[in-house]
């Protein structure tokens, strides 16, 4: 029998929904709806991090086989709705946590977010325990100041050299075209530096949307497919082949560490790839300092040099607005300290910001920045922070944020 004891919890978070379902949107002020929105969000992870334990409780002791169904995860599915990949899901989330303690104790204590948890989780490669085990407290470090870009990063490289052995087979490329009502659909899969390559073209190609222009995004992803098709048949099959202009960054290779290397579009290449890269490519040495920073290549007058630009948006990767991923590519290089104030075209100046955002800087000079420590800082008109981090302040705020002492930037 279910004892009154048990019950007592799932009551208690009965009544507190009730309570928080009556909430009116309407009636709660912009800041209040902000607080009240993170702040459930946050209590929401912490009971994924009880269900999760409790569904895989759930599975190790067979519940459900009893009353016919054919594993405990249909009959999860079954008694909740969930779909059986939705569930099967759950169930390998437990497994890591299992795996790794120390991240389930802060998911349930609130300390690291849902997100978090499943980017870690699907760094999780067979037969590689060990080493994840062993990268657990390297993976927690952004977790838990929620930088989910750079974790994210961090567990596609250990997968990537998780199986760098040889163990998985190669993936295969492929197009295929065909035609379904008068049109031809075109369905592609690309994998690693062809992927890199294909997105950077299309990018390139891709006209920027216009005052008057309402045409989706993939309309214009179409037009810029064509237009490098045309150019490709032009310039025919028998002419000098073109020299590539794809970007990666990496590090310099370490006794016992692979470097990370990153794609400017499509992420984290393996080591294999990588090491093709070396063989044929331009390379372009940044140095950076303790903390990362790389180092400033002196004062440009007018606007950034390439080098510049370039051991910016290595550093950066992204626009560095607060909230904004756009990636560093399609973003502009702004001067924190405004050139028309002096500020100099350096790297310690200059930050990757998306267009948008760059704008509405410069249209609301009451809206202040600071950019140390690899970290741009927003402020309100009223002074108080747009997206406030306390562990950046912290004693120990800047531990661990240093790469390895000299970063590549590798152009295939």
């Amino acid at each position: 029998m279910y004892s009154e004891y048990h019950d007592e919890p799932l009551a208690e978070l009965r009544r507190l929904a009730d309570r928080l379902s009556g909430l009116d949107p309407a009636e709660l002020s912009d800041d209040e709806l902000s607080v009240d929105l993170i702040g459930l969000r946050r209590q929401l992870d912490r009971f994924d991090a009880v269900y999760t334990r409790l569904a895989r409780a759930a599975e190790c002791r067979g519940i459900g086989l009893e009353d016919g169904a054919r594993s405990t995860a249909g009959w999860i599915s079954w008694k909740t709705g969930r779909t059986p990949a939705a569930v099967h899901h759950t169930l390998k989330i437990g497994e890591v946590c299992e795996v790794l303690p120390r991240t389930a104790r802060l998911w349930a204590a609130g300390e690291i977010t849902t997100p978090a948890v499943e980017a870690i989780t699907a760094a999780r490669v067979a037969h590689a325990d060990e080493a994840l085990v062993a990268c657990e407290d390297d993976l927690l470090e952004p977790a838990l100041r929620r930088d989910h870009r750079i974790l994210r990063v961090m567990t596609r490289h250990f997968k990537e050299c998780a199986l760098a052995d040889g163990s998985r087979p190669a993936p295969t490329d492929g197009i295929t075209l065909s035609e379904l009502n008068g049109r031809t659909v075109v369905h592609g899969e690309f994998n690693g530096t062809a992927a890199e390559t294909i997105t950077h073209a299309i990018s390139t190609f891709t006209p920027p949307p216009g005052e008057h222009d309402d045409r989706t995004a993939a309309e214009r992803r179409a037009e810029a497919w064509t237009r490098i098709c045309e150019v490709a048949l032009a310039r025919g099959t028998d002419a000098e082949p073109a020299r590539p202009a794809v970007t990666y960054f990496t590090h310099r290779r370490t006794d016992g560490m692979q470097p990370l290397t990153i794609a400017g579009f499509t992420g984290v290449i393996g080591p294999a790839d990588r090491d093709r890269i070396l063989c044929d490519c331009d390379l372009t040495e940044i140095a950076v300092d303790e903390l990362g920073l790389p180092a400033s290549i002196g004062r440009a007058t007018g606007t950034w040099t390439a080098g510049t630009r370039r051991a910016i948006v290595a550093r950066d990767g992204h626009c560095r607005f607060p909230g904004c991923d756009l990636p560093a590519p399609w973003t502009d290089v702004h001067h924190v300290v405004h050139r028309e104030h002096g500020g100099p075209s350096i790297t310690t100046n200059g930050v990757c910001l998306c267009r948008r955002h760059h704008t509405f800087l410069h249209r609301h000079p009451d809206w202040t920045t600071t950019f140390e420590h690899q970290h741009l800082r927003v402020y309100r008109p009223d002074g108080t922070e747009l997206d406030p981090d306390p562990w950046r302040d912290g004693p120990d705020a800047h531990a661990g944020t240093a790469m390895n002492p000299v970063t590549l930037t590798l152009t295939a």
